[in-house]
């Protein structure tokens, strides 16, 4: 069945992208029409140029992304023969059956069936009829794209991915080639059974040979005695190599993870993450397999296919082909492999994900008497994923049935070949007993082998998830400068600043605003107008779209994270507690010296803030210690940002939770050190302290 370009059903499958979490169907959906044309744009730059959230993201999104990736894009409200009149694919913007908006793609109509081709992220390619359409694209709308002259054409690169696997690989190269030739050596020794097998039946046994069979015995006993040695040696170089390995690896991606910019968690829910860095066991177990058991299944293939060209090569040419048709059936079922495996991982991520939700959630579920319709939502996520489990199930045992007809096909086959050599003088028996010996052996080789295509296939769609969650490309590109102004701070300056969320409307229009050291600032303005956002630009979260910030009239692009976050300090109106003292939580050190501690105290006086805590300083806060009230968190807050001894002091809605009295001493705090920093408080308050009445900037909604 042909469709545009000449694509076949069975090309678009290459092309297709089964999205890898619940929120991406729009960049799915994206990227496979990228593909269609010859394109290959990242994953997660997709999903950073449309600006994909745990929410998903808005058509306006995908049409920013799509003009920025080289497309001249319309989103439309069309009719049906308008949209069957289409030459390229597009994406229609439809409601799932749990009522929510999703994307799908739309291929085109078959002429002789009248059915259309829809690519569904969540399922893969389908046919549809009108009717079923119409049932699910309830708005019409759709966004037509067309590449232009911008657009990229290019192949997908492993190059990077290779590289980086090959470089933790060959850190452990003495361990795996060691287990090579481990596996190498018992695999051949493997072979002695066989061998020996022969020679007792067709010379000791008729020769009555009793000392060749003592003598054949006892060196059979010491080969296999080796073999074992070999055996257990192999195993601790395999669990040594796999430790060290998996450690790496999980080290190396958590610590990429920790330092992508903020924009990238805003986009991810915590079990998605959680559940990647959970993928790199099937990684781990993969390159057991490969490095254990795969190299001494394939040499045993090996050395058994040549061992029965060598008794008969009309047996060897058979075996042979028979392990080659093995190998097709599993190539030409990679691709299904693939993305059941995907979805699988992507709905145990979204089902983690809900479970830490809830639970994060377990008070307000209790105080609304939700504790039901959570339960419900928690069964069908738990129940997709295991549907997902169950289909790649089927799909795995469907080819494990196939592959044990085929080993059975190919045991009978040679059963019948060498009766009927032996019954015509062509063959010994201790031929036969050898030959049956080695296809006892091919056999289960062949089937372990089977299996360890589908965990590779496995671990490589794990590898992926991980690796384009922690591509270090994604971060902003910086410049250092050595600039001798930089050694303090003197001035913050925002000029005509614009900003947007991709896929969103503009938020921010033309900001300009200048603090300089020893000035403060108080931000007003109706909620969702952009005051916290404010903060985001000048921590460096988010880039403006337009307009220029200034740090000591240093332009920010040239200023590094680590340079900006010398100077500034946040106390954001949500105060993460970590599981340790207040002390740890204020310094984020596991050791403080008795001589810093006593210089933040000499400049804040920060004892006197001692007693809001039940015990001090050393009061144990987290899970396994006190719950703190908002108040207390917000002082905390204050502790922890003064401690870096910052230049720029930055408070959204930071005293909103205190009573009279401490929200006094926070401000006659900040009174005694307005001078030597500079201060802006984001707020609603209508009686404002005198610090702050001097410079107010109203923040209002702009479009």
């Amino acid at each position: 069945m042909m469709y545009r370009n000449g694509k076949t059903i069975s090309k678009i499958k290459k092309i297709i992208t089964i999205q890898s979490n619940k929120n991406d169907c729009g960049i799915a959906a994206l990227q496979t029409i990228i593909r269609w044309h010859g394109g290959e744009i990242d994953h997660e730059d997709i999903r950073i140029a449309s600006g994909t959230q745990t929410f998903g993201t808005t058509l306006l999104g995908l049409y920013q992304a799509a003009m920025e990736f080289g497309f001249s894009a319309e989103g439309v409200e069309l009719d049906k023969d308008f949209l069957f009149k289409q030459t390229d694919p597009c994406i229609l913007h439809v409601v799932n059956p749990q009522n929510l908006l999703h994307y799908i793609v739309y291929f085109g109509m078959d002429k002789e069936t009248k059915k259309l081709l829809i690519f569904d992220p969540t399922k893969g390619l389908e046919f549809l009829c009108e009717s079923e359409l119409d049932r699910i694209w309830k708005r019409k709308v759709a966004l037509l794209l067309k590449p232009n002259d911008a657009f990229a054409k290019s192949k997908p690169r492993n190059d990077a991915k290779i590289q980086w696997l090959l470089i933790q690989i060959r850190k452990d190269q003495t361990l795996i080639i060691s287990t090579i030739v481990l596996g190498a050596a018992i695999s051949l020794l493997g072979l002695s059974t066989a061998i020996y097998s022969q020679k007792l039946v067709d010379d000791y046994l008729p020769k009555k040979d009793v000392f060749s069979v003592i003598l054949g015995i006892g060196l059979l006993g010491l080969i296999l005695g080796i073999r074992a040695i070999l055996s257990y040696l192999r195993q601790i170089f395999i669990f040594t190599q796999s430790k060290k390995l998996n450690i790496r690896v999980i080290s190396s991606f958590f610590y990429e993870l920790l330092k992508l910019p903020k924009r990238f968690f805003d986009s991810r829910s915590t079990g998605d993450m959680i559940a990647r860095l959970n993928d790199s066991q099937r990684i781990q177990q993969a390159i057991t397999f490969i490095f254990g058991n795969a190299v001494i299944d394939i040499l045993t293939i090996t050395a058994s296919l040549f061992l029965l060209c060598y008794y008969n090569w009309q047996i060897g040419l058979l075996a042979f082909t028979f392990v080659t048709l093995i190998l097709i059936i599993f190539y030409k079922n990679r691709q299904r492999l693939q993305n059941n495996q995907r979805e699988v991982m992507a709905n145990y991520g979204i089902t983690e994900a809900n479970y830490i939700d809830t639970i994060q959630g377990i008070a307000t579920i209790k105080q609304n008497a939700a504790i039901q319709l959570f339960h419900n939502v928690s069964k069908f996520t738990y129940e997709r994923y295991q549907e997902k489990l169950f289909i790649l199930n089927k799909v795995g045992s469907k080819l494990y049935f196939i592959v044990d007809v085929v080993t059975v096909s190919l045991t009978l086959t040679v059963l019948a070949m060498v009766s009927s050599l032996v019954l015509n003088g062509l063959i010994s028996i201790g031929e036969v007993m050898a030959i049956i010996s080695t296809i006892g052996m091919l056999v289960p080789a062949t089937n372990r082998l089977s299996q360890m295509l589908i965990q590779v296939q496995e671990a490589r769609t794990a590898f992926n998830r991980i690796y384009d969650l922690t591509r270090r490309e994604h971060l902003i590109p910086i410049e250092t400068t050595s600039d001798k102004s930089l050694h303090e701070f003197l001035s913050l300056t925002f000029k005509n600043v614009s900003f947007r969320f991709n896929g969103q409307k503009k938020l921010i229009h033309n900001l300009s605003f200048s603090i300089n050291k020893g000035d403060t600032i108080c931000i007003k303005g109706p909620s969702g107008a952009g005051k916290s956002t404010v903060f985001q630009l000048i921590l460096r979260y988010y880039k403006p779209n337009g307009g220029e910030i200034y740090l000591n009239n240093i332009s920010y692009e040239s200023l590094n994270e680590d340079m900006i976050n010398k100077y500034i300090s946040i106390v954001p109106q949500e105060i993460k507690i970590f599981n340790g003292s207040v002390l740890f939580n204020i310094t984020l050190q596991q050791n403080i010296s008795h001589s810093e501690l006593n210089k933040f105290n000499e400049k804040y006086e920060i004892n006197r803030f001692a007693k809001v805590f039940p015990f001090g300083y050393e009061t144990v806060l987290g899970e396994n210690g006190i719950n703190l009230s908002g108040g207390q968190k917000q002082l905390l807050g204050f502790l922890r940002a003064l401690y870096k001894n910052p230049s720029l002091l930055l408070l959204d809605e930071a005293t909103s939770a205190m009573d009279l009295h401490m929200e006094k001493m926070i401000f006659d705090l900040l009174s005694d050190i307005h001078e030597s920093i500079a201060v802006i408080w984001v707020n609603h308050k209508e009686d404002l302290p005198v610090l702050f009445k001097r410079n107010i900037l109203i923040i209002d909604h702009q479009d």
